[in-house]
């Protein structure tokens, strides 16, 4: 079935070719039997008052026929042409076009690539405003807010924008004769996807007609195919460390959807509340795109979990492959680090000892090293390892990465292994510049290019070599010859605190009451198991909508490795781009890692919101969370469904007597305009036919005083 806007342009094209030319020709005209009478009228008076005053003279009787022969000319000449303003009047139509505010259906952003309702719109009123039976109405258009229309888009000519501050659309009929000046509208469109109702008192006020004017309602998006959301792919471990927190990556496609929120949640071992969850955007069509989410760890030593995905706010979405499942086990076994390389005995002792420490590691030496205590040949170390090692859950080397890759590599690192790479050319700690090199976690480490890793220096500007309370450590990333600073760290006598760089978000914060040395192992190692990219920030942010009371629910994580209290804030950006900040309540410290707050209930639309640190605290620099993205449905009282909407489209527009359509009923809603023509032409014509009837009276009184006078 054709599209109604469709449709309209295409009647536009045609009939504007031919007939509207015509038209165009014929409204610059009087009609016919006005322009008759008035000429045979004033004809005949101009003869007659010239024959008076020819031979009458100017006596005071001729006086007299001259006065009243003119006064019947003005006269009878100005009734002559009421037909014709009659006419006029009702050829110009005035067209209200009403746009509810809803936000699909609202007419902001058309450039950001979600034009599938709102293109149909534009299109819809261009239509209109060029349909050949109201071409050259006056159109007043009233929507929500200035920024909800691009007047661009609307190319109308001889169109008033009123554009108000209105949320309703009750309110904005209830102002269409007020704002369109005296006379009242002719005909009301209005354009919608839902109308907003508070009470059912107010749905009603939407039924009362408008003095009787005419309400065409036309509901888009009603004949569309429901969207489709999918899960794609689900990547997750399948062993993790005990007591430790892992993630799990959802792959999903959209197709017909945009602006559309939807949630995904973890269900544990098939419980009717998740663990976890966390809303996503879809921002464009045919959307593919991936999110990650922090499952606990476990509780049992094998677990199953079900990934959930539904639509928020439209129910009428469909979903297919919407459920997941996947399974995760404890190690049964220790973790096994493989430590190899070249590395001063005294150094290593002490790296020995921390990584012994590691609940839940098992750790494997193989060094060429200067002490005979650990000695083996450089040529012997990769040759020497026994198969029965492999594969390795985490490799740390200590000798730079060249060698050992061409030693052969593939011999320890398994797919999907974290390695830690340490170059001690220099001896850590006890020298103005040492490095820790670290390979991007989660990657496939065979197809790394060389030296494409992370590159961590240590720089003291302690005249105290082996002081490092004044010195920062520098994150780079290294591509080939190519190295950009991407995080500093810098350590004062509290606490080694963090500068935040604006295209990264990754944070790791360690206290100086615990050597720097030893806390970074912890962390490496600790990334490393997890496979944890470092690039993920340590305080983590997701939202969600308490569906009973409305409420926005952010949820707060701090994986900083040492937790220091620090006052946060938590930011949030309104859909106006209004910046609002909440200090959280309760700080966050080594006891405490979660903590959850409630704002609101926020009026419906889009937001963002990110977490940071309150500036200027002695010993401590801004920390920042990763910036969400996240849209607030319109609650009950903002927004009814769909169904409601579509009766209460149809009861007002059936009790104004007009008619309701969706935007397939192409040929009803151009019945419906052609018959709103035709009753206007009939009332032109009947306009025509009293200002003949007065004409006509108006020249037998005019005979009548003329004969008088003619008497006297």
């Amino acid at each position: 079935m054709p599209k109604l806007a469709d449709s309209i342009d295409r009647r536009t094209l045609f009939d504007l070719n031919i007939f509207a030319q015509l038209q165009l020709v014929w409204d610059g005209f009087t009609p016919i039997p006005a322009m008759v009478v008035f000429g045979c009228v004033t004809a005949l008076l101009l003869l007659v008052l010239g024959r008076t005053v020819a031979l009458a003279g100017f006596s005071r009787r001729a006086l007299s026929l001259l006065v009243v022969r003119a006064a019947a000319i003005i006269v009878l000449g100005f009734i002559a042409i009421l037909p014709q303003l009659a006419w006029e009047s009702d050829r110009m139509p005035r067209v209200a076009i009403l746009i509810d505010s809803s936000k699909s259906m609202s007419l902001r952003d058309v450039n950001d690539g979600t034009r599938t309702r709102h293109a149909a719109a534009i299109d819809f009123m261009k239509g209109v405003s060029n349909h050949p039976r109201l071409a050259g109405s006056r159109f007043f258009v009233f929507a929500d807010a200035v920024r909800e229309v691009s007047l661009s888009e609307l190319e109308f000519d001889n169109a008033k924008f009123d554009i108000g501050t209105r949320s309703r659309i009750a309110g904005a009929i209830q102002n269409v004769k007020e704002n369109s000046g005296s006379e009242q509208p002719d005909l009301v469109i209005v354009l919608s996807d839902g109308i907003e109702t508070d009470s059912e008192s107010e749905t009603s006020e939407l039924a009362k007609p408008l003095d009787e004017t005419p309400i065409a309602g036309v509901l888009f998006g009603s004949d569309k195919d429901p969207p489709n959301l999918s899960i794609e792919k689900i990547t997750s471990p399948r062993t993790v460390l005990s007591g430790v927190d892992f993630e799990v990556l959802v792959e999903w496609s959209a197709v017909q959807m945009a602006n559309v929120d939807f949630e995904i949640a973890v269900f544990a071992d098939s419980n009717e509340k998740p663990i976890t969850s966390k809303v996503v955007t879809i921002r464009s069509d045919n959307a593919k795109g991936n999110t990650s989410l922090e499952i606990p760890h476990l509780a049992e030593e094998t677990q199953d979990f079900e990934i959930r995905v539904k639509s928020i706010g439209k129910p009428e979405f469909l979903m297919s492959n919407n459920q997941r499942s996947f399974r995760v086990s404890r190690f049964s076994e220790p973790l096994k680090v493989l430590l190899t390389g070249e590395f001063p005995s005294w150094e290593f002792r002490r790296l020995k000892g921390l990584l012994k420490n590691v609940s839940g590691i098992e750790l494997t030496i193989y060094l060429a090293s200067a002490d005979q205590e650990y000695a083996a040949s450089d040529a012997s170390v990769v040759e020497s390892l026994p198969d029965n090692l492999q594969p390795f859950d985490v490799v740390v080397l200590t000798s730079g990465p060249t060698a050992f890759f061409q030693h052969g590599l593939s011999k320890v690192v398994a797919s999907g292994t974290g390695v830690v790479e340490m170059d001690t050319s220099k001896e850590l700690l006890t020298s103005n510049r040492s490095t820790l090199e670290i390979t991007p976690i989660g990657r496939q480490i065979l197809n790394l290019r060389p030296r494409d890793y992370l590159n961590v220096e240590i720089q003291s500007s302690s005249k105290d070599e082996a002081n490092l309370e004044t010195g920062e450590l520098v994150l780079f990333r290294t591509t080939g010859r190519s190295s950009s600073p991407v995080l500093t760290v810098r350590q004062t006598g509290e606490s080694i605190v963090l500068s935040q760089y604006p295209d990264r978000s990754w944070r790791l914060l360690a206290a100086a009451d615990r050597s720097l040395y030893e806390r970074y192992w912890h962390a490496l190692i600790e990334f490393a198991a997890q496979s944890h990219d470092l690039e993920r920030p340590i305080i983590n942010i997701n939202h969600r909508l308490d569906q009973t009371t409305g409420e926005s629910v952010f949820g707060i994580e701090d994986r900083r490795i040492a937790r220091t209290p620090s006052n946060l804030l938590l930011n949030i950006v309104d859909p106006a781009g209004k910046k609002s900040q909440v200090e959280l309540a309760t700080e966050l410290s080594n006891s405490q890692s979660r903590m959850s707050t409630r704002v609101g209930p926020l009026p419906g639309g889009h937001y963002s919101a990110w977490v940071g640190s309150r500036q200027g605290l002695p010993g401590a620099s801004a920390v920042f969370s990763e910036r969400i993205k996240f849209r607030v449905a319109p609650t009950s009282t903002e927004l009814t469904r769909l169904a409601a909407d579509r009766s209460s489209l149809a009861a007002m527009a059936d009790a104004s007597g007009g008619r309701f359509f969706t935007d397939s009923d192409s040929e009803a809603f151009h019945s419906f305009i052609d018959s709103l023509e035709i009753e206007k032409q009939r009332e032109s014509i009947g306009h025509s036919i009293t200002a003949y009837s007065l004409l006509l009276a108006a020249f037998v009184a005019f005979l009548l005083i003329e004969r008088r006078v003619r008497l006297s």
